[in-house]
Order: structure tokens, then sequence, then C-alpha cells
């Protein structure tokens, strides 16, 4: 058996695929920190620093939609966009628009 051969029948995918927790990671991180900022800047009418607050969720959400891999990283990316959808009703109230 070859080095090589002998390498591939060890790994296994579980062993490397630990990008979906840096995905979860940072997911809960960008809410929290939207959830965490938003009040400090929203003042009840338009203000850059609230609306940027609310925009980074869909960043991110459309950052996470287009790398996913596998089905943890999917159910990550649908997560993501619950929660930009989420943070969109605040960012389109700034504008007048009302749910």
């Amino acid at each position: 058996m070859t080095p090589i051969a002998a390498e591939q029948e060890t790994d296994t995918p579980a062993q490397h695929d630990v990008r979906w927790l840096f995905l979860l990671a940072a997911t809960a991180a960008v809410h929290v920190g939207s959830a965490l900022l938003f009040p400090r800047f929203a003042y009840g009418h338009f203000s850059w620093p609230a609306f940027l607050t609310c925009l980074a969720p869909m960043v991110w959400a459309v950052l996470v939609s287009s790398t996913y891999r596998s089905f943890p990283e999917r159910v990550i990316m649908w997560a993501a966009v619950a929660g930009a959808v989420y943070w969109a009703l605040p960012a389109l109230a700034m504008f007048g628009i009302k749910w």
C-alpha cells in the first residue's frame, strides 16, 4: 500500500469539517452584536449607524449563502437569512415602511 492510499483511508470528513462551527459562531456574533449596538444608535428617526447595524446581518447572510458546502452549513445559512429578515424590519421602518 502506498503512503498516499494509507493517508486517504485514515482521513474522514468529520476530522476536517469544522468550518461550520466557525460559521455558527460568526453568525451568532453578528446577530448578538447587532442586538447590542442597535439600541445605542436608534433614535426614533433615520440614523446611519443604526441602519448599518441592521444591514450587517443581511450582508453576512448573503456571504454565508454563497459559501455553504455541507448540510450543517446550509442550516446555518437559513438561520442567518431568517435573522436578516428580522433585522430588515427596523431598517425598513427607518424609511417609513411599517409592517
